[in-house]
């Protein structure tokens, strides 16, 4: 041996005898109708010798019935599958098996409904919204030039709107200018009426 070793174990079954060559194994009893011989705490270059004679086999209970941990397997039938063989799996459909396609279907038409809603939306930015809500109401009997100057009048409010949401005029100016638009959009309204 060119490593030392802790335990060197033979199993045998019990219709073969071992001949220990050497005075270091020692009967281990019998376990699953083997006999076992043990040599223990084998030094390094230790030369371990032993005879084995006459027929058998290995009882198939003991073949199948320990893995290589060691630990007692639950099937007769050797486990190699993978995450150790936790047990057989279950044969069963999932719960959800049988109404698997509906919810699918349901949620691909969510979805298109959702993008034809958000694809049908006209897009709303805060600066328009302020200006209408802000815009005195102008009637619509007004004659084509006063309706030109009051078109303009409105862009004016809209670019001043614009301008203090995008904080390129200060709450002071703003104010000012504010002021001196609806004063001229109230006077241009009141000489337009009869």
């Amino acid at each position: 041996m060119f490593t030392p070793m802790e335990d060197v174990v033979v199993m045998l079954p019990k219709s073969m005898q071992f001949g220990g060559g050497t005075a270091d194994f020692a009967s281990g009893g019998e376990e699953k109708g083997l006999n076992i011989f043990v040599a223990r705490n084998v030094p390094v270059h230790k030369q371990l010798a032993f005879s084995v004679s006459g027929t058998g086999q290995i009882p198939r209970e003991a073949q199948d019935g320990e893995t290589a941990d060691g630990q007692v397997a639950a099937s007769g039938a050797p486990d190699n599958r993978p995450g150790g063989g936790l047990g057989r799996p279950e044969e069963t459909p999932d719960p959800l098996h049988a109404y698997r396609w509906w919810i699918i279907g349901g949620l691909g038409a969510a979805l298109v409904v959702g993008a034809i809603v958000v694809m049908n939306q006209k897009p709303r930015t805060p600066a328009v919204a302020a200006a209408v809500a802000s815009s005195p109401v102008v009637e619509s009997t007004v004659s084509p030039a006063q309706g030109s100057l009051l078109q303009a009048m409105k862009e004016e409010l809209f670019q001043l709107e614009t301008e203090r949401l995008q904080g390129k005029i200060s709450d002071l100016d703003y104010q000012q200018a504010k002021a001196a638009l609806d004063l001229t959009i109230k006077r241009a309204i009141a000489r337009s009426k009869p």
